[in-house]
């Protein structure tokens, strides 16, 4: 028995079409695994991408990113919640059916930016924001790993934080490609 997460409502869910019609044989990264959920819903709705990889650290945090922009943390999760997710994610990809086609690497997003070459992914799916600060340095770690013509692709963008974050580095970076924004996503092609 395989789970079915074609048909659900993961946070990636706004971008899964654009993916799947990206291109053949993609290889794509996700940053902030968590249960997996939105990683399984990759795999199995965009036959396209040939591996995806997936980082996360399950490590305790504090979520401060509200999509009513009121001041304190929305959620906090603590150590034996974050080992559970943890399992999940795993047991998640194992009984996807998609296995063959990912990788799952525990450890920090700031760390492992430099282990991946430049231009390595056709696109990336950013969801490990929880700050303003971290979501403009993974913006300015991440972005360069992204092959010209690929997608960014950000969750929480509701966030007045996580807004702020990516125009102060679009016009830092004098990025002018038209960005989509629906359903708490943004997107757009480098």
């Amino acid at each position: 028995m395989n789970y079915d997460f074609k048909n659900s409502l993961t946070d990636v869910r706004s971008v899964v079409h654009l993916i799947g019609m990206h291109g053949d044989d993609l290889i794509g990264l996700e940053l902030g695994v968590d249960r997996a959920q939105s990683f399984c819903t990759l795999l199995q709705a965009c036959p396209n991408i040939k591996h995806l990889t997936g980082i996360d650290n399950w490590q305790p945090y504090t979520d401060y990113l509200r999509e009513d922009n009121e001041p304190g943390p929305s959620n906090s999760t603590g150590e034996a919640e974050m080992e559970i997710f943890e399992f999940m994610a795993h047991h998640h990809i194992r009984f996807s059916g998609e296995e063959h086609r990912s990788t799952i690497i525990k450890g920090n997003i700031e760390d492992l930016a430099i282990t991946f070459p430049n231009e390595r992914f056709d696109f990336i799916f950013m969801d490990a924001w929880m700050t303003y600060e971290q979501a403009l340095k993974e913006l300015n770690d991440w972005y360069p790993k992204i092959k010209y013509g690929g997608l960014i692709c950000g969750h929480d963008y509701k966030s007045h934080l996580i807004q702020r974050a990516v125009e102060e580095f679009r016009e830092q970076n004098n990025i002018t490609q038209h960005m989509s924004v629906y359903d708490s996503m943004c997107v757009w092609k480098k």
